[in-house]
Order: C-alpha cells, then structure tokens, then sequence
C-alpha cells in the first residue's frame, strides 16, 4: 500500500489548514459576506410567512336562487332531500309543518312543490 495515507494523517493534515489573517478584502469581506447571507435569509422566511399567511378569496355567497339552480341536474329523491334541508334552513316552520309526514314511505312530496314553497318564503 504505497501512497495510502491512513485516517489519522488525514485529519491531521486538515486541522492545519486555516485562512491567513489577512485574507484579502479581510473583515470588509467577511462583514458583506455576513450581510448577504442574512438578507437571503430574510427574504426566505419572508416569502415563506408571505406564502402561509396569504388571504384567500372569500368564497361568494350563494344566494337561494343559486342552491335551487344547482339542484336541477339532480335525481328526483335527492332533490326533496336537498330541497328539505333548504326549507329547514330558510323556512323552519314550513319543514315543521311537514312533521310525520316526511317518514311516510308515500309522502307525495314532490321537487316541485318544495322548490314553489321555498321561493314563496325567500
């Protein structure tokens, strides 16, 4: 093993290894070098508080004649079901009213005639 330097040496040989005193641009180099560094880190936790504190865009507020718009592509069932908790919300005592009859197997509430109820109440 000609030319092998073994672990000790090496780190022997790297401990020795420092810069002059008087580098060249000496403490004015070091100060702006200091300065960089701490900018750039400035702007990182900027952005990244920038980026966790950012308002998000309210979401509109959606109106009656929005939620019943909506509903109009959905199955007839889900619809009553939609259109009830619409008329709990916007008119509970009209969803009160309904009372036993919403558990009847045939209620004979229709889309139709929720949907007419809760515009006459909006």
């Amino acid at each position: 093993m000609s030319g092998a330097i073994d672990e000790s040496a090496l780190q022997a040989g790297l401990r020795d290894i420092r810069l002059p005193g008087e580098a060249v641009g000496g403490w004015l180099a070091e100060m702006s070098a200091t300065v960089a560094l701490a900018c750039i880190l400035v702007l990182v936790v900027g952005g990244v508080l920038w980026l966790l504190s950012e308002r998000r865009a309210k979401p509109r507020l959606r109106t009656l004649q929005d939620e019943l718009a909506s509903l109009e592509q959905l199955p007839e069932d889900r619809q009553c079901t939609a259109l009830l908790h619409l008329l709990k919300r916007h008119a509970p005592e009209k969803f009160a009213a309904l009372g036993q009859s919403l558990y009847q197997p045939n209620s004979g509430l229709r889309a139709a005639d929720l949907r007419a109820e809760l515009l006459r109440h909006a």
